[in-house]
């Protein structure tokens, strides 16, 4: 508290002044002393001058000071005729106050340069933490515990439309364009000042200056002072409208992708697909001529006639139903998740797929859990997923003798509580390190292939909260799996 006093007080006094104080302090002490002669000895007194001194003026001064004061109060003794049984005690106390004297200008002179040492690295560090806040992109403000903005930087300026300086002094509840976001920091903030060294990450909204919201992503932590108290706050302000901007350019072209995807995959369908749609169109005009010849003859059997036209009416419905579901496949519409049966959507794909696997030979076996809850999915993208899959098995068997080729496919709870789906393969297999390359973009084995098809897979069960891997088959061949987290009943 004293050396705050000399310092805002003393030592901010021009050097004449200060030894004018210390020369009308020490007149005074010498007529109190000459006066009150033996009664009161008042030479420790003779250190505050000195210390004013030496503060203000230096060590040099100091030292001038004490010797001057040690004469001012030989001569009191003197004049006061102040009597010693030994005249060597008399030498031997001005000379021990005279070295006290001095020892202490000594001890305060250093004080006073460690002070300034340590002012001065003080204020470097102020300045190179105000340099390194000024140069940051991201939004950087220091608030009091009242929520008074102390210290903001130029990108949160810029951020949020202000002339650099405006937001400094302002109430930090005036950048929260909402009611709720206020109260939420508000929340945030209280639960920092109760634990030490805590952090909090949120994303939330301010406000412009003229209004408009903008996203941002909030890290707070809490100022403490050398006890532990807390002090204030500061927060780190990182603006999310680029990144929301590239997010959603990258889910429309994700989403072109995987449409894409399936008009690859039904495309390379479609000499087996019009292979099986011409069976029951074909079915429907022999059906449709016989009524006709019976009709035209005269001699028809209603009931006869009857089931040649219920037969004609279920190949227009098979036919009907590979058109649905091809379209539905195929269809560009926005991703939409709902409870459905998992199990439902497996055999939606292999009914789709079935075309293509009886004209490769290859048994479809499957293996459903009777008993799964619904999972929370898109049923078109899950669907995507399974029937690529399948391809992929199907393909992989091309040099499986025709006997063996097999793709089981199989759905079951796991320990974790997740759908998981499992198909397996009897063919090639994967090759011992590239399991893990399997799923990278434009990674294939196919001379044809597009290496996007696991890509897109891993995706969409990303996009579901799911997992994809795959393992080698003990039988053969590979194992691919993938989970969804179950939804409960």
């Amino acid at each position: 508290m004293f050396v705050a006093w000399l310092s805002n007080t003393v030592g901010k006094q021009p050097t004449g002044a200060v030894f004018a104080l210390a020369l009308a302090l020490m007149g005074m002490i010498a007529l109190v002393e000459y006066g009150l002669g033996q009664d009161l000895l008042l030479a420790i007194v003779y250190l505050l001058p000195i210390v004013i001194v030496t503060w203000a003026a230096g060590r040099n001064a100091g030292i001038a000071f004490s010797l001057l004061a040690t004469a001012i109060w030989v001569t009191t003794v003197i004049l006061t005729h102040r009597v010693y049984t030994n005249p060597l005690y008399f030498h031997w106390e001005w000379l021990v106050r005279l070295a006290m004297f001095i020892l202490f200008v000594v001890i305060l002179s250093r004080l006073k340069e460690a002070l300034g040492s340590a002012g001065t690295a003080l204020s470097r560090s102020e300045q190179r933490y105000r340099t390194l806040v000024a140069a940051l992109p991201h939004g950087v403000q220091e608030i009091d515990l009242g929520g008074r903005i102390l210290l903001a930087n130029p990108a949160l300026h810029r951020m949020l439309g202000y002339a650099e300086g405006d937001l400094v002094e302002r109430p930090v509840a005036g950048l929260f364009g909402e009611a709720g976001e206020a109260q939420r920091a508000h929340r945030e903030l209280e639960a920092l000042r109760l634990v030490p060294g805590a952090s909090a990450s949120y994303a939330g909204r301010l406000a412009r200056c003229d209004g408009s919201p903008v996203e941002v992503r909030f890290d707070w932590v809490c100022r403490r002072d050398d006890a532990g108290s807390p002090s204030g706050f500061i927060a780190v302000l990182t603006d999310l409208t680029a990144q929301r901007r590239a997010e959603a350019v990258s889910r429309e072209q994700q989403e072109r992708l995987e449409q894409a995807a399936r008009l690859i995959t039904v495309g390379e369908m479609a000499s087996t697909l019009a292979h099986e749609l011409n069976q029951p169109l074909a079915s429907i005009v022999n059906f449709n001529m016989g009524c006709a010849r019976r009709l035209r003859a005269g001699n028809w059997d209603p009931d006869a006639l009857l089931d040649a036209m219920v037969q004609g009416s279920r190949q227009a419905e098979r036919a009907g139903e590979i058109i649905r579901r091809v379209r539905e496949f195929v269809s560009k519409r926005e991703p939409s998740r709902a409870l459905v049966d998992f199990n439902a959507i497996v055999g939606a794909a292999a009914a789709l797929a079935e075309l293509d696997v009886e004209k490769k030979h290859v048994r479809l076996a499957l293996d459903l859990a009777p008993t799964l809850p619904r999972v929370l999915a898109d049923e078109i993208l899950i669907e995507q997923v399974i029937l690529n899959l399948v391809r992929n098995g199907v393909e992989a068997m091309d040099e499986t003798t025709p006997g063996e080729r097999e793709l089981r496919l199989a759905s079951q709870l796991d320990v974790a509580g997740q759908v998981q789906f499992s198909i397996a393969d009897r063919g090639r297999g994967i090759a011992d390190g590239m399991a893990g390359e399997a799923f990278a973009p434009f990674f294939t084995t196919k001379p044809r292939g597009m290496g996007l098809g696991l890509s897109i897979c891993r995706s969409i069960l990303e996009y579901h909260d799911g997992r994809l891997w795959c393992e080698p088959n003990p039988a053969g061949g590979a194992i691919f799996h993938f989970t969804l987290p179950a939804t409960a009943q």
